[in-house]
């Protein structure tokens, strides 16, 4: 008997309940997880030095690139998972999770031969203090090896996923924070203070959410059965084929994300790492605002498209692009502002270089945001063939010149993250959007009317008070910045209901009457 059935009919007020629980567990362990984050950052960067740091932000980012790429082969399996249960055909399921499992378990032992000799000749790889290397042959064997096991098991754990039960999985990842921030604290002011413990908490929290995650998703889906009899040769294409193409999408964002840092070991200084780490971690974390969003809406998208709701699907993408840019304008238009005034704050005066890096870092996400959905509509569809191809092309292009920019003209870390954010922004606007347009059939003048223009002007108004206050308030302390962007927060509050559109309005008004239930209850 399954004990975690949900009532999805959103008439229901027991409904309307758990859509407010999952959007409250989901914020909280989001903001605990970023907040405890940034203040970890805050306190290495103190404590040691920037050599360090800066091996923490290339390893880190080194082997970053692994989830990337076979994060799509999940994606694969998850999405024709979940296909095959919204049509109760629990014997084809089997076989996509038995295939699934036992080509990730192929994969898993490639990854490790390939990892050997990148641990032996690491000296030669990276530019790392001799002193260090240790502890960066430590990060980087965790790293690895706990991936490796959660790629070969992660497939059992999808039935979290597969029924939706998103407040069930908010609160394991809660829990799951919480334990890690725990460690986390015991090792740093009880053992010492190094970035290494940062890695091992990682590591020893993944392996503890796979396994409750597998525990509950027989409990939730007791059909759920793995053979090797199941293995099916004829889907191990199929998830290939759209492994393949989401692999590139997902290797286009890591060469955004962290292709700089591999440049800036081999033809910068350490200090140029730990800056560009500053502003890269800063996007990151504003990025993932849009992330709770994003990782649950796969499911309901592959639902619409089986059951051929194309307009479901466009509307779905203008409404996301409005979503997306309200909820980054919150950190996206402040930190750009402020920026030099956060920096002084948290790292000190000898990483101001990093106030360039977040500015122009930041300064892409709008743009990004525009099209925050096209991803997981394009893997919904089953078409990521153009969009890959695509988001490839911007990035190669944008490394290109980043080599030319440092190996040939011989610029600073200033210069690379202008050009970062000119390669990108253009190619969001220009080529990915209109991708978007085309595919979805949806018209650049409704891109504007009702994703682009209502999601950004708030932010953009807001930001003439928040510059107002840098000019006649100069924030010199954490609780003077907090209040003027706080304060900030009511005129974009303010801006965002005036330029929603009506059916927003009716949206934030039924989210307003659940609040006030829930304040009343608690009264």
């Amino acid at each position: 008997m399954n004990h975690f059935k949900i009532d999805t009919d959103n008439t229901n007020p027991i409904s309307k309940s758990l859509v407010f629980v999952n959007s409250i567990s989901m914020g909280v362990t989001k903001l605990l997880s970023i907040t405890v984050f940034i203040w970890v950052q805050q306190f290495l960067l103190k404590r040691i030095s920037s050599d360090e740091y800066a091996i923490y932000a290339i390893i880190s980012s080194f082997v970053f690139l692994l989830p990337f790429i076979t994060s799509a082969l999940v994606g694969a399996s998850s999405r024709y998972m979940v296909f095959e249960y919204t049509q109760k055909n629990y014997g084809k399921m089997n076989k996509v999770l038995s295939t699934s499992v036992l080509a990730h378990l192929a994969i898993g032992i490639l990854i490790l031969i390939i990892s050997l000799p990148v641990l032996v000749y690491m000296d030669r790889i990276l530019n790392i203090e001799p002193k260090l290397m240790f502890d960066a042959q430590i990060m980087f064997s965790l790293i690895v090896v706990t991936f490796v096991v959660n790629f070969i098991f992660t497939p059992f754990g999808l039935g979290l996923h597969i029924t939706q039960k998103l407040v069930f999985k908010n609160i394991i990842d809660l829990s799951i924070e919480v334990f890690k921030i725990s460690l986390l604290f015991t090792l740093l002011f009880a053992v010492s203070t190094k970035a290494l413990w940062l890695v091992v908490v990682n590591c020893i929290g993944l392996l503890l959410a796979l396994m409750i995650r597998i525990f509950y998703s027989k409990k939730l889906i007791p059909q759920i059965n793995f053979s090797i009899g199941s293995f099916d040769k004829s889907f191990v294409g199929k998830i290939f084929s759209f492994g393949s193409w989401n692999s590139i999408i997902l290797l286009s964002r890591y060469l955004r994300n962290f292709s700089a840092l591999f440049l800036l070991n081999k033809f910068g200084t350490s200090g140029d790492v730990a800056n560009f780490n500053i502003g890269r971690f800063v996007s990151r974390q504003t990025l993932q605002v849009w992330e709770p969003i994003r990782s649950s809406i796969g499911a309901p998208l592959i639902a619409m498209y089986s059951k051929k709701q194309f307009q479901r699907l466009n509307n779905t993408y203008l409404k996301g692009s409005r979503l997306a840019l309200w909820l980054t304008s919150f950190i996206v238009f402040p930190f750009i502002i402020f920026s030099g005034e956060f920096v002084n704050l948290y790292a000190g005066e000898s990483y101001m270089d990093a106030v360039f890096v977040i500015i122009a870092l930041m300064s892409i996400i709008p743009f990004q945001m525009l099209n925050a959905m096209l991803p997981q509509i394009s893997a919904a569809m089953n078409k990521q063939k153009e969009l890959a191809i695509r988001m490839l092309l911007i990035q190669l292009i944008n490394v290109a010149l980043m080599i030319y920019l440092l190996l040939v003209l011989k610029l600073s870390l200033i210069e690379l993250a202008i050009s970062i954010a000119v390669v990108n922004i253009i190619g969001e606007l220009f080529v990915i959007t209109f991708f978007a347009k085309h595919k979805l059939n949806v018209k650049f003048r409704e891109i504007l009317k009702y994703g682009f223009i209502p999601g950004v002007v708030p932010g953009i108004l807001s930001s003439f008070y928040w510059v107002f206050m840098q000019y006649t308030m100069v924030p010199e302390t954490y609780t003077d910045l907090i209040l003027i962007v706080l304060t900030g927060y009511i005129f974009l509050v303010i801006f965002i209901y005036l330029f929603s559109l009506k059916e927003d309005k009716i949206k934030f008004k039924s989210v307003l009457n659940v609040l006030k239930d829930k304040l009343f209850v608690l009264k």
